[in-house]
C-alpha cells in the first residue's frame, strides 16, 4: 500500500513538473534578444543609415515598441539623428490583422517639416521591418495623434513595407551595380542609354545614386548631359512602387523635357518602381514643357 502511495506521489510530482515546464515554455516562447538594424537620419537630413543593434522582448508583439525605444535612445554614431524626437511618445502599437501594424505617436512626432516627417516615418518602418523573422513581411502605418503622416504634396502615407523603402543592399559596405543611364545623343538628339557600373554608397538608396549619376553627366563623349550641373537633389524614395524624386528646383531650360524623360527611363529599369512622381521643394510640378508632370510618370 505504501509503495502504491509512493508511486502515486511520484507520478503527481512528475505531472506537476511537466505542467510547470509547459507553462514556462508558453510564457517564455518567443522571448529573448533579437538583432535588428535601426535606421537613423544622416547629417544631410536626406538619407537613412543603418546601425546594428538588438532589442529584448518577452513576446513578438512587444518588438515594435522595443525597436522604437531603441530608436529614441539614438545611435552611437553622433552624426546620425534619431527619427523619434525626445518629446514624442508612443500612444499605441496595434496589429490590424495579418501582418499589418499601426504605430501611433503623439503629435510631437511631427516636426513641421514635411520632408523630415517622411524620412522619420520611413526610418521607423524600416527599423521595425528589420526584425527578422517576425516582421520582415509586415506592412506598417505610422500616425501622429491618430492622424496620417503626409508627404510634401499632401499625399497620405499609408501602409508601407520595409522592402518598399530601398536602401543599399548591404548596410555595411559599398557595392557596384550595373545599370543604364539615359543621356542625349550629340548626333541624333535622342535619348540613348549608357551602360555604367555605379557604386552604391553606404546608407544611400539606389534611386538616389542613379539620379545623382544622371546629374553628374555621361562618360561617353558621344553623349551630352540632360540635367544642368547646378541641379540639386533633395531626396529620392520609393513607396508603394512610386518613386518620389524631390529636386530643389524643377528642371528648366531647353533640356528640361529630355531631363524628365531621362529620369523616368533610368528609374523605371528598377523592378521595384512602377512610376515616378516629380517634386520640386516638396511640391508637385504641374508641367514641364509639353509634359504633364502633375501625374505619375511611367515613360
Amino acid at each position: 500500500m505504501k509503495t502504491k502511495k509512493k508511486l502515486l506521489l511520484a507520478a503527481a510530482a512528475a505531472a506537476v513538473v511537466v505542467i510547470c515546464g509547459v507553462i514556462l515554455f508558453f510564457v517564455l516562447r518567443g522571448s529573448g534578444s533579437l538583432p535588428v538594424y535601426l535606421f537613423f537620419i544622416d547629417e544631410s537630413g536626406h538619407q537613412l543609415e543603418a546601425d546594428e543593434s538588438s532589442v529584448k522582448f518577452q513576446s513578438p508583439e512587444e518588438i515594435p515598441a522595443a525597436v522604437i525605444e531603441q530608436l529614441k535612445s539614438g545611435s552611437n554614431n553622433l552624426r546620425l539623428k534619431s527619427p523619434v524626437a525626445d518629446g514624442a511618445k508612443v500612444n499605441s502599437v496595434s496589429f490590424d490583422g495579418g501582418d499589418s501594424i499601426i504605430v501611433d505617436f503623439s503629435e510631437e512626432f511631427l516636426t513641421g517639416n514635411a520632408e523630415l516627417d517622411v524620412m522619420n516615418t520611413y526610418a521607423v518602418i524600416k527599423s521595425i521591418c528589420s526584425a527578422a523573422p517576425y516582421f520582415t513581411s509586415a506592412r506598417v502605418k505610422v500616425t501622429a495623434a491618430s492622424e496620417p503622416v503626409h508627404t510634401g504634396d499632401c499625399t497620405e502615407i499609408g501602409y508601407v513595407s520595409g522592402s518598399d523603402i530601398k536602401t543599399s543592399p548591404s548596410y555595411d559596405m559599398t557595392e557596384a551595380v550595373q545599370c543604364v543611364l539615359y543621356y542625349r545623343d550629340k548626333t541624333t538628339g535622342a535619348l540613348r542609354g549608357e551602360q555604367r557600373n555605379i557604386a552604391l554608397i553606404q546608407g544611400e538608396n539606389m534611386e538616389t545614386t542613379l539620379v545623382k549619376s544622371l546629374i553628374e553627366g555621361p562618360v561617353s563623349e558621344e553623349l551630352s548631359r540632360v540635367f544642368d550641373k547646378s541641379t540639386k537633389l533633395i531626396s529620392a524614395q520609393t513607396v508603394d512602387g512610386i518613386c518620389y524624386v524631390n529636386f530643389r528646383h524643377a528642371p528648366s531650360g531647353e533640356n528640361a523635357e529630355a531631363a524628365v524623360r531621362s529620369l523616368v527611363g533610368t528609374l523605371m529599369q528598377l523592378e521595384s518602381i512602377e512610376g515616378v512622381r516629380l517634386l520640386a521643394g516638396g511640391k508637385t510640378v504641374a508641367s514641364i514643357g509639353s509634359l504633364d508632370t502633375s501625374r505619375i510618370l511611367t515613360e
